[in-house]
């Protein structure tokens, strides 16, 4: 009988040791947790700076297009920037265009651009920016050359 009990004893030792321990096991999940949290941050600040270059490149368009607008329709343009609804609003003649911006990016003095019937605008710094990080377009000269920085 002391045998058997023996026996018994030890092949409960024997299956007991074939696991993790507790401290072992949320020492691999914590292991896991932080490989798959380090990409999660990458791609968070990789989509702020995707929508930051696009922003910017979306006003570098509107700027462009509508000097070359007023310059062939012989039409003043109007540009502006609200930031209450977070859109840009182009106004030309009675025609109006709204282009919605995220509302985690601000953008700075676009207020009542005034592009002439000549297609010329006045020389303006034009700062985009999201929560760290931001674009400044200059406009150079009055027919409206950009330079990004």
């Amino acid at each position: 009988m002391k045998k058997e009990l023996q026996l018994q004893m030890e092949r409960l030792q024997k299956v007991k040791n074939k696991g993790f321990t507790l401290v072992e096991a949320i020492i691999i999940l914590f292991v896991f947790c932080l490989i798959f949290t380090i990409p999660t941050l990458k791609l968070t600040q990789f989509k702020s700076d995707l929508e930051l270059s696009n922003t910017t490149r979306l006003v570098k368009s509107i700027i462009e297009s509508s000097t070359r607008k007023s310059l062939l329709k012989k039409n003043a343009i109007f540009i502006h920037y609200s930031e209450e609804n977070n859109r840009i609003s182009v106004k030309q003649g009675k025609s109006m265009q709204y282009f919605p911006i995220n509302h985690q990016i601000k953008i700075d003095n676009l207020n009542h651009v005034f592009v002439n019937p000549k297609g010329s605008i006045s020389p303006r710094t034009i700062m985009i920016k999201n929560k760290n990080k931001k674009r400044i377009i200059k406009i150079q000269m009055k027919w409206g050359r950009m330079i990004e920085s």
